[in-house]
């Protein structure tokens, strides 16, 4: 069964940045290697499928032509990325916290409740975004390396396009030209199961806004969500997915990541059937994250723990500086509507600020 898909990032990233402190960017260069990661190493081949006759694959994988992007050292065969586990349901699903997209999953249209828990406080901001488009936003990522719950992504570097696009275009990885997507409109978006009725209405130009604002304490767990659109640019839907406990943290104050050593990251066991996605993210607030390790599992695990390689790929951080992309875990149900332009992703999550040095 293939992984389901999410986002991870776009839940008003400049209110999270405030909310999560201060930093600047780091160096986003290759930092030192353990020795099973160095590029003298060189990986087992990868098998191909059943189908195949037995072919010898190459032993080092070609690189993603005019990705722009660095591709890193050789990966040892337990940290090489699994390239199908990013790509989104075909179908509709039923209301699921099975895994998250990661950050290079590609919607075109979100519908996110979320609730931000602060330990000592409970939650204290309650947000809805709600945005459709006439076609998936490229990820901005790529994944470099996966082991057991974790996955390691860098930021595409973006070629120079040549010639220069027109107005009105953006310049994508590999050099080509592609239109922005425009926003759409599916008529009002109303939301019931919360602990107040929601109603997401677009403007004329289908820029979605909630008025009054939602509550701090926006669900219950286990609460029957309902999201509905009458259609309008695109088609009417409903979706159906299920509230979540509050995302306590299990790890007193600022994380602190040593290299040669795993991080674990825990959080009490609820019951509630949610899956958490935990991301651990560099680089400032006004661009994409240059480095992210995503992690994921369900609820009842107790904790991820992320590998030892993967704190010594990522970027030192010294916690002083301009504001960074936020950091945090959150639990998380989610289902995919297949929509006409793409699929549309909408989660509920209960998500708590991380704040580590490294």
């Amino acid at each position: 069964m293939a992984r389901r898909p999410v986002l991870i990032v776009l839940l008003s990233a400049a209110v999270a940045a405030c909310s999560g402190g201060g930093g600047a960017a780091a160096d986003p260069g290759p930092p030192d290697l353990p020795a099973d990661l160095s590029p003298d190493f060189e990986p087992e081949p990868e098998p191909l499928p059943d189908s195949a006759p037995d072919p010898v694959p190459d032993p080092v994988p070609e690189p993603v032509p005019d990705s722009g992007s660095d591709p890193g050292p050789d990966l040892p065969p337990d940290l090489a990325p699994d390239a199908s586990s990013d790509s989104p349901p075909e179908t509709d699903a039923p209301p699921d916290p099975g895994p998250g997209p990661g950050p290079a999953a590609e919607y075109a249209g979100r519908i996110h409740l979320v609730e931000r828990f602060q330990p000592g406080s409970g939650p204290t901001w309650g947000h809805v975004r709600v945005v459709f488009t006439d076609a998936p936003d490229p990820a901005a990522h790529e994944l470099v390396a996966e082991s057991g719950p974790c996955r390691y992504y860098r930021v595409l570097a973006l070629d120079a396009c040549d010639p220069p696009c027109e107005a009105e275009q953006r310049c994508l990885p590999g050099g080509t030209c592609a239109p922005w997507p425009k926003r759409l409109s599916a008529g009002p978006v109303t939301v019931t199961g919360l602990k107040a009725a929601v109603t997401a209405t677009p403007d004329d130009t289908a820029w979605y806004s909630v008025v009054p604002d939602p509550p701090d304490d926006l669900f219950d767990a286990g609460a029957a969500i309902v999201v509905s659109a009458p259609g309008a640019g695109m088609p009417a839907f409903e979706a159906h997915v299920a509230g979540v406990a509050d995302m306590e943290p299990g790890w007193p104050g600022t994380l602190r990541m040593e290299d040669g050593k795993p991080l674990p990251i825990a959080w009490p066991v609820k019951g509630d059937g949610a899956h958490v996605e935990v991301a651990i993210q560099i680089g400032w607030h006004g661009k994409p994250p240059t480095d992210i390790i995503w992690c994921e599992a369900d609820e009842a695990s107790g904790g991820v723990e992320v590998p030892a390689a993967f704190v010594g790929m990522f970027p030192p951080w010294g916690g002083m500086g301009l504001f960074q992309n936020p950091s945090w875990a959150r639990r998380v149900s989610r289902t995919v509507v297949d929509g006409p332009h793409g699929p549309i992703e909408v989660m509920v999550a209960s998500e708590t600020l991380i704040h580590y040095l490294h």
